[in-house]
């Protein structure tokens, strides 16, 4: 299968670094990672992804919305949402 170059879009900085370093680690795939959402429209524009991973729950940006406008921009890119929660536990 030929690599494929996968843009992941989330506001938690530690959920994207896991998540890139395990894809980059066990496939063959390219990650590149937003942590701005204001930012993820331009980065799938600019990079033309094969797939699009995306947060739902993010500041200042609604993740479903987002997905939408960034599927049909400047071509139809699969996309996937995800729900992600990080708690930090109290010792």
């Amino acid at each position: 299968m030929k690599p494929k170059h996968i843009l992941v879009v989330d506001d938690e900085t530690s959920f994207t670094r896991m998540l890139k370093v395990n894809l980059e680690l066990h496939t063959q795939h390219t990650v590149a990672v937003v942590n701005r959402p204001h930012e993820a429209l331009s980065a799938a524009h600019k990079q033309k992804p094969d797939l699009v991973l995306m947060d739902v729950i993010m500041p200042g940006q609604d993740g479903g919305e987002l997905a939408a406008r960034v599927r049909f921009q400047p071509a139809p890119v699969p996309w996937a949402l995800t729900l992600t929660r990080f708690e930090r536990r109290k010792p």
